[in-house]
């Protein structure tokens, strides 16, 4: 059979959502060699996705059709839905048609809000402390090191002095010991 009817022709944005990535991924991909791409009459980036590629992203991982969700609560003269939000704060989206999974919108309530802030500013505040130490203990040792090179400084610029006074004094040393 002919490999060119195991597969379809898509755009980009089609193909990404064919194969589980992003249109960027799938551009790569392209540039890459690893898929199969050409223009069309109009210009735009068409790709061949083979079937059994597709079927396969599919089944690795199933990428849902975002589904909006409505940010105000139902009016009070509905009755209340068995779709209603959880008590955690949580509200999730309408099964998706196809199947796949639902949307989920995170909306914390106060105090869960107050929660995760209160842990991420811990966590910054964590990795602040972390690395003002690490830059510290390396500051500590290039000061040491700085010192140790100045220590070892004046111990040849004391050396040298003594030579030259030696020299003035005109010791009795030979010539050959100034060198």
């Amino acid at each position: 059979m002919d490999d060119r009817l195991n597969g379809r022709w898509l755009p980009v944005k089609d193909a990404a959502h064919a194969l589980g990535l992003s249109t960027d991924a799938v551009r790569l991909r392209v540039k890459r060699g690893r898929l199969t791409g050409g223009r069309d009459n109009k210009g735009h980036l068409q790709v061949f996705v083979p079937t059994d590629m597709a079927l396969q992203a599919q089944a690795i991982a199933p990428v849902p059709e975002p589904v909006p969700v409505p940010s105000s609560p139902p009016p009070p003269s509905e009755p209340p839905s068995s779709q209603s939000a959880p008590q955690s704060g949580f509200q999730t989206a309408a099964p998706v048609p196809g199947g796949g999974l639902p949307a989920v919108v995170v909306r914390p309530s106060g105090t869960e809000l107050e929660m995760l802030v209160g842990q991420l500013v811990n966590q910054l505040q964590h990795h602040h402390d972390a690395e003002l130490g690490r830059l510290a203990s390396a500051h500590r040792e290039q000061v040491a090191m700085l010192i140790e090179r100045i220590d070892a400084a004046e111990v040849r610029n004391e050396r040298l002095e003594e030579m030259v006074q030696d020299f003035m004094r005109g010791g009795n040393k030979p010539w050959w010991i100034w060198w």
